[in-house]
């Protein structure tokens, strides 16, 4: 009978599908993928993630998926179970092996994507509230005047038409200590960011696999347990892959910072250009 890794990889030749073509479709890795096929699990993260690799790598190239995971679990056992595993105490100073320039090329295209995203996402952002914002000033009613009302965006009356003293912006603005807020719904823009990146993020409640980019560095990545914490700082990018991240929170220089996490692996591409749309 064949074991798990054999029929995948029989699957995947009878589809004529290379790994590289499985990594992209299911963004795992392509040495986690020859493990799985090898039927060696040492090198993978383990507990979680091994069995939603084994669920993706399944579903991709057609067999049943609770099917692949019985064959996972009997595999296991056979084995001994589950080797024990040390929850990396820290990111700084672990490497990876070295990407494939096919994995290089793919992930500046991803990097590329997100940029456009959060640049478009900004523009948006600063153009509805240019739509929305602006100052009214009242006035205190006078007997025997109406009320009148201007806002910024009045037109400034010519010297032919010589306004009346009592109704002149100015004026109004000096007589009434009464100036409406900006309307609600719209709020001010954050200030331009002068100094680094600052990231914190803590783990939600469940292990997290956190790869992270910190500027032109090689990528650190490490398992973390429920409620770790972890703090970068970058002066120009920080890009962050997040895998299994269940409740996970960061906030950017002190402030709450919004996390697209979605499906089993996501992608969060932070620069200076774009911070504004990650801030909650």
């Amino acid at each position: 009978m064949p074991t798990l890794g054999e029929e995948l990889k029989r699957l995947r030749e009878h589809r004529n599908l290379s790994i590289r073509e499985v990594a992209e479709a299911t963004h795992i890795g392509g040495r986690f993928l020859q493990a799985i096929e090898a039927d060696n699990y040492s090198i993978l993260p383990g507990g979680i993630f091994n069995r939603g690799f084994v669920r993706s790598y399944a579903r991709y190239v057609g067999l049943d998926e609770e099917q692949a995971l019985v064959m996972y679990n009997e595999q296991l056992e056979a084995q001994g179970g589950e080797a024990p595993r040390t929850m990396a105490p820290s990111l700084d100073g672990i490497d990876e092996e070295p990407a494939s320039p096919w994995g290089s090329i793919a992930l500046i295209v991803i990097i590329l994507l997100l940029l456009s995203a959060g640049i478009y996402t900004a523009y948006r952002w600063f153009k509805g509230e240019d739509a929305t914002s602006q100052i009214v000033v009242t006035t205190t009613p006078t007997p025997g005047i109406s009320p009148t009302t201007e806002s910024s965006a009045s037109p400034i009356p010519t010297p032919s038409e010589s306004p009346s003293p009592t109704t002149s912006l100015s004026e109004s603005a000096a007589a009434s200590p009464t100036v409406s807020p900006t309307p609600a719904g719209s709020f001010s823009p954050a200030p331009p960011l002068t100094g680094n990146l600052q990231v914190k993020v803590q783990i939600g409640s469940e292990p997290c696999w956190l790869k992270v980019w910190v500027d032109s560095n090689r990528p650190a990545d490490g398992v973390l347990n429920p409620g770790d914490v972890r703090e970068f700082s970058a002066s120009d990018k920080l890009i962050m892959s997040f895998g299994n991240a269940v409740g996970v929170t960061a906030t950017l220089n002190g402030r709450p910072m919004k996390l697209p996490l979605k499906g089993v692996t996501s992608y969060v591409v932070l620069t200076k250009d774009n911070y504004q749309a990650f801030l909650q």
